[in-house]
């Protein structure tokens, strides 16, 4: 369920096709949205898609645990992946050092295998806000039970569902809801 007050962080916002389907669920009606997209052909695109949308905050960096500069091997699509052999530089930071603080409610992430790491750099907004939480778990294999287990270490509150998006083992997410 959302509010009118929603905080939503699109972590590998591509061209805003998330932030679209939200801004949908929510009835236009929502706080804030940091867009995350550190490819520099499709960030321009982000950002000309939402210019009219003042609380939308496009940001062209990737989520990771710390601020830094990664190789990404750009295999055009799902096989796109963080890699040391990657080819492409990318600028990333964290959820924590963006919002320093700051409120957040629901943290979308489908970041090519970056999942982990950016969940470390949420772990502060996390504990303090407990946002609703869709991470994917299909990039590596591990995922699967890797990102749940390091979920519930930041909160062991946090109920935990896994739901495919689809027929295959594309687009795995993992759903975290903090209890009340």
């Amino acid at each position: 369920r959302f509010s009118d007050k929603e905080v939503f962080i699109d972590g590998g916002a591509y061209t805003g096709d998330t932030i679209l389907n939200f801004m949908h669920h929510v009835d236009g009606e929502y706080e804030k949205i940091y867009a995350f997209e550190p490819d520099p052909e499709t960030f321009s695109d982000l950002v000309r898609n939402f210019s009219n949308h003042p609380n939308v905050i496009p940001i062209d960096k990737g989520l990771f645990s710390e601020r830094t500069t990664l190789k990404f091997s750009d295999a055009g699509g799902r096989a796109s992946v963080f890699s040391e052999a990657g080819e492409i530089s990318v600028p990333v930071t964290s959820i924590d050092e963006v919002l320093d603080g700051d409120r957040v409610s629901f943290i979308k992430m489908n970041i090519e295998g970056a999942e982990i790491e950016a969940l470390k750099g949420a772990r502060l907004s996390i504990e303090k806000w407990q946002p609703k939480l869709a991470i994917s778990v299909y990039h590596r294999p591990s995922d699967l039970w890797k990102i749940p287990k390091l979920i519930q270490s930041i909160d062991a509150s946090y109920r935990i569902h896994l739901r495919q998006q689809d027929g295959g083992l594309i687009e795995s997410v993992c759903f975290g809801l903090a209890r009340e």
